[in-house]
């Protein structure tokens, strides 16, 4: 493979995370965008995302193709539920679920990176920001068991009270 074949082969999994983003929002803000429409738009989506990392991934998963394929879930399927609300409490523990999921990817694609490049004369910088990625994560994590526990112990009419109380539309 030429060097430029690499460099361009690069540029699909990078556009994934912006496209995906795209997507959601295009789901979340454009009505006319049904539930078929999304999901053909969401199959595309991920149609092209595993071309992407089969192009990238030559050989075996990575840290770096962690962050790339949790892309996939986040946009497609978190997208697909669209704001997490206590409306719908099932499309919010859907959410949930791609949401922690995704950010135990993104970690430990993060600490697997730290640790293949553990000789590294940054590691000084990169040891700190991966520590600090960590305990949000946690704080992000206890956030989603907390959002968890509403659902399963019946109180997502209270939680639906206070959505409506503080939502701006």
């Amino acid at each position: 493979m030429s060097h430029l074949t690499t460099r361009r082969a690069v540029y699909g999994p990078l556009a994934l995370w912006p496209t995906g983003l795209v997507l959601a929002l295009i789901n979340a803000e454009v009505p006319q965008v049904t539930t078929p429409v999304f999901a053909v738009l969401a199959g595309i989506y991920v149609a092209l995302a595993a071309a992407a990392i089969r192009c990238v991934a030559v050989s075996g998963p990575t840290s770096a193709v962690n962050w790339v394929a949790a892309s996939i879930a986040l946009f497609a399927i978190a997208g697909f539920t669209g704001e997490p609300t206590a409306q719908q409490p099932s499309f919010m523990l859907i959410n949930t679920a791609v949401l922690f999921a995704v950010s135990l990817a993104v970690l430990v694609g993060a600490v697997g990176l730290l640790v293949r490049f553990r000789r590294s004369e940054r590691r000084t910088v990169a040891v700190p920001a991966v520590f600090v990625l960590g305990i949000a994560t946690g704080g992000f994590l206890l956030n989603l068991l907390a959002r968890t526990a509403m659902v399963l112990t019946g109180d997502a009419g209270q939680q639906l009270t206070v959505e409506d109380t503080h939502s701006d539309r």
